[in-house]
Formats: C-alpha cells, structure tokens, sequence
C-alpha cells in the first residue's frame, strides 16, 4: 500500500522475530521479540516528515500491531541499528553463518516470510531473516554446524525448498547478487533451455575462449 498510494522511502528493510529474539538475546535492546517482525522505514528529502506520516498511518490502517514514528535523527539510528546488528548476534551461536538471497514481488513478501520460518520448522534448521522490504528481495541466513553431516543435510533441503518457494510465488533464486556456486545447480528451475542458451551464447560472444571467471559459470 505504501507505493500504491504514490510513496517512495529511501529505506524499507524487514527482520524477522527470530532476527528480534536473536538481537535482543545478545544486545538487550528492548525489542518486541514476540512480534511477527520488524519493518524499518526511513524516507529523505524536504517533506520527509509529512512522507513518514502518511506511511505510518498506512502501516496501521494495514493492522500494524505497534506503529512509531521517530522524529529525533538519533532515535531513528537506534532502531536502524537492531537490523545492523543481526549478523554480529547471529554470530554469538557460535555456528557457520551462510547467507543467501531470495527475491519476490513486494506483494507475495509475507507469503515468503511464513513459508521461510515454515521451511524451517519442518526442517528443524535454525534461520534468521532480513532483507529489503521494498523491492522485495530476503536474505535467509541459515545457522549450521558444518562438521554435521545430518544438519548439513536438512540445510540443503531447506535451501532447496526456499528456492522453489520462491519461484512459486513468482519470484527469482538469483536477487541481488546472483547465481553463485550454491544456486548454480539449481538454475533450470528458473530458466527454461532456450533461455540458458541464449545466456551461454552471450557469454561464447563475449569470452570465446572462457578466460572470464572460469568455471563459476553457465
């Protein structure tokens, strides 16, 4: 609702409650660790005011359960820094962080979220997530052990299940930062032959005898 109704912010990013339980466990911020998540919304410019306004009562109108508009640059980077701060809390579990990236229309996010943190239940695998509420692109951050070789495995399954889930929900495996070495066997779910031909066509034009990044791509 916020860019239909003609809003661009400058920031719009999202944290999931386990990012929050995970936060608040290792930094004592005072966050609502029972809330679903966390939506962080900033916007620039003369009449940022008045824009945040508007997007606060649209936050509400859409059954936001607690809605704050910060005022005091300040206060504002505050609550920025809980988002900054889900990696390094992360870390204190002592664990292999493995960051990915998924990406749906803005649309289609909660549906991505609930199935993310459903993925994960069914898969006993432990997962943090934030992202980029607005263009729609998530980054799962699995927590393994990589010296298990079962929890290794339900990673793999539950990475191969957020794939899929995101192209289900009309999405994209490769979001901001591509396919790289994990999604590459996983790019025909995406692409269709003619159009891996079309891309490997591109790059023969481009790199006939292969020089570039050899071996880490189609």
């Amino acid at each position: 609702m916020v860019f239909a109704d003609g809003h661009e912010p400058s920031m719009m990013e999202i944290l999931d409650r386990a990012s929050l339980r995970q936060v608040e466990a290792a930094y004592r911020m005072d966050l609502d660790v029972d809330a679903a998540c966390l939506l962080l919304i900033q916007a620039a410019g003369d009449d940022a005011d008045t824009t945040i306004a508007a997007i606060a009562a649209i936050c509400e109108r859409g059954g936001a359960s607690f809605v704050y508009h910060a005022t005091d640059p300040q206060e504002g980077d505050l609550l920025i820094e809980a988002r900054r701060r889900v990696w390094p809390a992360m870390e204190q579990l002592g664990k292999l962080l493995l960051p990915e990236d998924v990406a749906v229309p803005r649309e289609r996010l909660t549906e991505l979220l609930a199935g993310i943190t459903r993925i994960g239940d069914d898969t006993g695998v432990q997962m943090a997530t934030i992202g980029h509420a607005g263009d729609g692109n998530m980054h799962p951050l699995f927590v393994i052990d990589p010296d298990d070789p079962e929890e290794l495995e339900r990673a793999k399954q539950a990475f191969a299940a957020i794939l899929d889930l995101s192209l289900e929900l009309d999405g994209t495996i490769a979001a901001e930062h591509g396919i790289g070495t994990l999604k590459r066997d996983y790019i025909e779910r995406e692409l269709d032959p003619v159009q891996l031909e079309v891309q490997r066509r591109v790059r023969h034009a481009l790199d006939p005898d292969g020089r570039f990044n050899p071996g880490k791509a189609l």
